[in-house]
């Protein structure tokens, strides 16, 4: 009976490094392209599985803790260059806006000096 509880124990941590792992993986490849309230609702979801990862902590092996720490610190990257992406967006219009208002006031000056 305890052995089994042990396998059972054992397989559950199994199953939570495996699906935090799927996770990250759906995160990384769509990280650039998740709205703000995406992001927030990733969040939520990378919260429950740190909620979860203190709950069976006690079941893991060093190696699927480590795993868990790896996969910890991917998805912080992937949500910091996500950030980069939208800065990064924003700057790219703002740029444009200025360089329009910068052709405006070129064709503003270019008029004056043909009157």
């Amino acid at each position: 009976m305890l052995l089994l509880m042990l396998v059972s124990c054992q397989s559950g941590a199994s199953r939570f490094v495996n699906k935090f792992e799927r996770f990250i993986e759906r995160v990384e490849s769509n990280a650039s392209s998740y709205s703000q309230v995406e992001w927030e609702q990733k969040d939520e979801q990378f919260q429950e599985f740190v909620d979860d990862y203190k709950e069976l902590k006690k079941d893991l092996s060093p190696d699927e803790k480590r795993k868990v720490g790896e996969l910890t610190i991917r998805y912080y990257k992937a949500r910091v260059k996500s950030f980069g992406f939208g800065v990064l967006g924003e700057i790219g219009g703002w740029l444009e806006y200025i360089q329009g208002v910068a052709d405006e006031i070129k064709e503003d000056v270019k008029n004056l000096n043909l009157n």
